[in-house]
């Protein structure tokens, strides 16, 4: 690995860490869809494509993951992240590509949000909530992570339009 890459991976994750902390100035939930799902796929998807590595978006969640519990997330957060970073980087892998079109990036980012949400929530449920309450808190989950996973689409969808210009400012080969 470059150090060009180890770089765009620990400012990447950085960045990530604090779009994730303006989630809590927003109403339980409304970050996580908006902010999270449409920055937050664009940084790591973005990073994919600078680096041209496969394995990058799952550094970065795992990273992202480490400094959650700075800004006071549950040691969830780690599995949760780097399960967002992990799915992002299989689909990649399997359709063969690194995100350059819209639909891997589509199918990477709506994937990668659900998992992170999805288990995250699941853990997070099972192991910290009354169980009389599971029912409804999951289904809250299960509907966040629906609408995050729609809306993601749309980072993927930015990323497809602004990375070759951000390659050509970065001076990464395009």
């Amino acid at each position: 690995m470059k150090a060009k890459e180890v770089a765009f991976i620990g400012a990447f994750s950085a960045l990530a860490w604090a779009l994730a902390s303006l989630n809590k100035l927003l109403p339980k939930g409304v970050g996580h869809v908006t902010l999270d799902a449409v920055f937050i796929t664009f940084l790591l998807l973005l990073a994919v494509q600078l680096t041209g590595r496969i394995g990058v978006a799952t550094a970065i969640g795992f990273i992202t993951g480490l400094l959650m519990p700075l800004l006071g997330a549950k040691p969830i957060a780690l599995v949760s992240w780097s399960i967002r970073g992990l799915v992002i980087d299989l689909v990649l892998l399997a359709t063969h590509h690194k995100a350059c079109c819209l639909k891997c990036c589509s199918l990477a980012a709506s994937l990668g949000f659900l998992a992170q949400t999805l288990i995250g929530n699941a853990l997070n449920i099972f192991l910290f909530v009354n169980p009389r309450a599971w029912m409804m808190v999951l289904t809250f989950a299960v509907t966040i992570a629906l609408i995050g996973s729609a809306t993601s689409i749309i980072g993927a969808y930015l990323i497809i339009k602004l990375a070759p210009r951000i390659k050509q400012a970065v001076g990464v080969e395009a």
